[in-house]
């Protein structure tokens, strides 16, 4: 399954013209191509084949649509330039609206996010992540270092003519300045390992089952208003305490003997809270109220990494927002 529209080194693309390179982004695209999509593909390669001129002799790889399986979207351009990697999300002049910025740059950050951490050949790299706007005509000057350490810059914003400007002053400002051919062509098929998000592990679980198969849940009135007072205790106690928890619910079945998968009857109702102040995983029965280690550290860990990026995703709003003030 391909997992991009269109890559290629750079040499490759600058020579080809626009009108083949379009026909091969709407051969390789599952699907009838808008006119408004063919207009947005025709744009972003004008506008690439002038920024990438400087670059033309380097070992550089340029790849347009990268699928990004967790998010369901596409990078519109990855750039793979002296070591670094470039996320390009250009944005129409139909689309273009400033009110909606911070969204723009939350996009654009969801990307890099996933990439650094997601994606295996990505890991290790610097990754840039950067919004074309047509309305804005100047470009972010300012370079940031991730408050994380984790090698992604801070969201910049440019206009399309400000757009190789600023690829040369980050490429300044990251100490690249002579070729590096480590980053090729392997990039593009790379392992890509994302831990599903708890919603997202639910939705997985459901999509296959009909609405009647997930509505009849048989659980009784007793059952769910004590499931429900008990999680509304979690919560109670949790802020209390400054502590975070999740829960989950599942239940055993005694008519069939043997754990739900996809319904919810209503016996014997078992509870897992995951204690992140003390990394542990406890299940407890509201029988016997009996506690004891039932996972392996592994949820904790992982529901840390996805709050981390959520953290993150935050404070990079409100830089957008500042960021963004400057360019109304």
């Amino acid at each position: 399954m391909a997992r991009c529209l269109y890559n290629s080194t750079i040499r490759e693309f600058l020579q080809l013209s626009p009108e083949a390179l379009l026909g091969r982004f709407v051969n390789n695209y599952h699907g009838a191509a808008l006119t408004t999509t063919n207009e947005a593909w025709a744009n972003e390669i004008h506008i690439m084949q002038e920024v990438l001129q400087p670059w033309m002799d380097e070992d550089g790889q340029v790849i347009f649509e990268y699928d990004i399986p967790r998010l369901g979207k596409r990078i519109d351009v990855v750039l793979l330039l002296r070591g670094l990697i470039f996320c390009l999300e250009f944005k129409t002049r139909q689309e273009a609206k400033k009110e909606n910025m911070r969204s723009y740059i939350e996009q654009v950050l969801d990307y890099a996010l996933d990439l650094k951490n997601f994606h295996l050949l990505s890991q290790n790299r610097i990754i840039v992540p950067i919004l074309i706007h047509p309305w804005i005509s100047k470009s972010s000057s300012v370079f940031q270092a991730s408050v994380y350490d984790d090698s992604i810059y801070n969201p910049l914003l440019t206009g399309p003519a400000r757009l190789q400007q600023l690829i040369a002053d980050v490429l300044a400002h990251a100490g690249a300045t002579v070729p590096d051919p480590s980053l090729g062509a392997d990039w593009v098929i790379s392992p890509y390992s994302p831990t599903p998000t708890i919603i997202e592990a639910a939705k997985r679980l459901y999509e296959n089952h009909s609405v009647e198969d997930i509505t009849r849940h048989e659980a009784d009135k007793v059952s769910t208003d004590r499931t429900i007072a008990y999680i509304l205790n979690v919560i109670k106690t949790s802020r209390e305490k400054g502590e975070k928890s999740i829960c989950f619910v599942t239940v055993y079945r005694e008519r069939e003997r043997r754990w739900s998968d996809w319904t919810l009857p209503s016996n014997s109702l078992i509870r897992m809270v995951i204690n992140w102040s003390r990394t542990r995983v406890r299940s407890t029965s509201p029988a016997t109220g009996h506690w004891s280690q039932c996972l392996p550290r592994l949820w904790p860990l992982t529901i840390r990494r996805n709050a981390k990026l959520e953290a993150r995703k935050r404070i990079y709003q409100t830089l957008g927002e500042r960021s963004v003030s400057s360019y109304r």
